[in-house]
């Protein structure tokens, strides 16, 4: 009785089972057609490049009123939000995005912006009751109070030029404000602009030579 040879290699078009995937890497987001488990097709998977634990981190649990805006600091290890209730929360961008400080009455009415200082450990935010404050985020502690604006203060920005922080502050009165940062600037501002229609958004160039305004014009 003869052995059997080898079983010739499979010819060109044959098919060819292959073990079962369980499913992308979990470093990447399987995007879908439907909602439905049962009759789910995939439309392309996406590599994940974040080491984020979720596409969404939620920011749940500090405020007792909604978050009107929310900032990274310039090393992408913290975040601070700020609410209506007028407080200001510190969390852990990364797992397990723990909230581990709360600044409470800084103003008397909504924060509004915020923005982490390029410079040093200072927090800056801007309020419906037209004030720009600094807090020193070592202690916590509110530093400096400035009647920035005539009315709302809605938006802040910030950037380093030639060595100085500059701050730039919009308003409902219909005015940009250039600001010196850091905790002993003056409160006189450096420039005014005038837009003449509520101001709800600023914006610094990379260089620090322009401001963009966005407005209700």
């Amino acid at each position: 009785m003869s052995k059997r040879g080898p079983s010739p290699p499979p010819a060109e078009g044959v098919l060819i089972k292959r073990a079962r995937s369980d499913g992308p890497p979990s470093n990447q987001i399987v995007i879908s057609s439907s909602n439905d488990p049962r009759n789910r097709g995939l439309i392309r998977s996406v590599q994940r490049t974040s080491s984020l634990e979720a596409p969404i981190v939620s920011l749940a649990g500090a405020h007792s009123a909604e978050i009107l805006s929310c900032r990274f600091d310039p090393t992408g290890q913290n975040i601070a939000a700020c609410s209506a209730d007028r407080s200001v929360s510190l969390w852990r961008t990364y797992p397990p995005n723990t909230n581990y400080g709360l600044l409470s009455n800084l103003t008397k009415a909504p924060i509004l912006d915020l923005q982490w200082s390029l410079s040093s450990s200072i927090l800056y935010t801007v309020s419906a009751d037209h004030l720009l404050t600094t807090v020193d985020l070592t202690t916590g502690q509110r530093v400096r109070k400035i009647r920035a604006h005539h009315e709302i203060i809605n938006t802040i920005d910030r950037t380093m030029a030639a060595g100085t922080e500059l701050l730039a502050t919009g308003s409902d009165d219909g005015t940009v404000k250039i600001w010196e940062g850091g905790e002993e600037a003056t409160k006189q501002a450096v420039a005014t602009l005038e837009v003449k229609c509520p101001v709800t958004s600023v914006c610094w160039s990379a260089d620090g030579a322009n401001v963009y305004v966005g407005a209700l014009d």
